[in-house]
């Protein structure tokens, strides 16, 4: 905190400013006294925020797959700052109201930006997918209940390229990796009958 002194007169001073360059909430307390000995007194609340809102967990969901959403944050949880704010949400540019929840698949973008008394604004955002349909898996170079004379190569893959394959069994036994795919697996008929 910085003083700078203005003039005085007969040894007192009649005028200072006063530099509030902190953050902070400052209580400013002042008397004053004339020649005849008058006094006056007065008071003062400032704020001083020069710092942008924090904005939390949005960044979170940035790539992020998911059956549904909802926020479920309280605003006290989610926006910092040392003073009141508003706030803006939108998903997809549209007003979004925290709470809401949200099941329509596609690629979703959330937005939130605030603003505090000082003016200083802050921004987050976020896209995701909301997806709740099951992987479509595909068998390739092989058909339901067909018999083949020779031995086939079967490629098994998921329709989206976003989607996995998290397991492979051949007639119950785990496929680990490539060099267990075609050794030691056994026919559920061994053909001789």
């Amino acid at each position: 905190m910085k003083i700078k002194r203005n003039s005085k007169e007969n040894g007192k001073e009649k005028s200072g400013i006063q530099i509030l360059s902190k953050n902070g909430i400052y209580k400013l307390q002042v008397l004053a006294e004339d020649m005849a000995g008058n006094q006056s007194k007065t008071e003062k609340q400032v704020i001083i925020d020069k710092d942008n809102p924090v904005i939390m967990h949005v960044e979170e969901l940035d790539g992020k797959y998911m059956k549904e959403f909802q926020w479920q944050y309280e605003s006290g949880e989610w926006i910092q700052d040392f003073t009141s704010y508003t706030y803006l949400m939108q998903l997809d540019d549209e007003l979004y109201k925290p709470g809401e929840k949200i099941e329509k698949e596609g690629t979703h973008t959330l937005r939130v930006s605030a603003e505090d008394a000082a003016g200083n604004t802050g921004e987050a955002k976020a896209k995701f997918v909301i997806d709740h349909t099951p992987p479509v898996i595909r068998f390739e170079n092989v058909a339901e209940g067909e018999t083949y004379e020779k031995e086939r190569t079967v490629k098994i893959q998921t329709e989206k390229k976003e989607d996995y394959i998290e397991a492979v069994k051949i007639n119950g036994k785990a496929v680990t990796d490539k060099e267990d795919y075609l050794s030691d697996i056994i026919p559920l008929n061994d053909g001789d009958t």
